[in-house]
């Protein structure tokens, strides 16, 4: 390096920065590609996203709470029963807390009524059913109180559903 003169140490710097700048570059714009909106990490996360949306029902639809009570109305094992209404103690808790991320949420003010307000009152007349007239007749095991109570429910969710479809309409 020393036998070198100065105008080729000055190239062989140029041409190292330059060199180094070009691969900085490339590497960085392929991870901007990969990272951008519709890149290959965003194509992932919205798949994995999308697929999940698909299986599972949305915390604020309380389609699997009724289908857990209708289970819970059928079941006559004690430790099914128990499992069971931990499972409709945890939906209750996924909607509250999905509610509560809704009503943090800057949503239209038709969409957060709708949302917020008329599904919402529904919704823990719902639970309250389940559990203060559902819940003590499964754990007595009164047939009639149960289909009562199941009855009363599907009633229940079956005119907020059309209250809510009409009102989207």
């Amino acid at each position: 390096m020393n036998t070198l003169h100065i105008k080729t140490r000055f190239l062989l710097l140029l041409v190292l920065v330059i060199t180094g700048l070009t691969v900085y570059g490339a590497w960085s714009f392929k991870t901007l590609n990969d990272l951008k909106v519709g890149g290959d990490l965003y194509q992932r996360i919205s798949r994995t996203k999308d697929l999940v949306s698909d299986i599972l029902p949305p915390p604020e639809y309380l389609l699997e709470t009724y289908l857990v009570t209708l289970q819970l109305a059928s079941a006559t094992d004690k430790t099914e029963q128990d499992k069971l209404l931990d499972r409709i103690k945890s939906l209750k808790n996924d909607y509250d807390t999905r509610h509560d991320y809704w009503a943090k949420a800057e949503l239209d003010a038709e969409l957060a009524d709708a949302l917020l307000t008329q599904a919402h009152k529904p919704a823990l007349q719902i639970f309250a059913a389940i559990n203060d007239e559902l819940a003590p007749a499964v754990r007595q095991n009164n047939r009639d109180v149960i289909a009562l109570a199941v009855k009363k429910l599907l009633l229940s969710m079956t005119r907020t559903g059309l209250q809510l479809t009409r009102q989207s309409l």
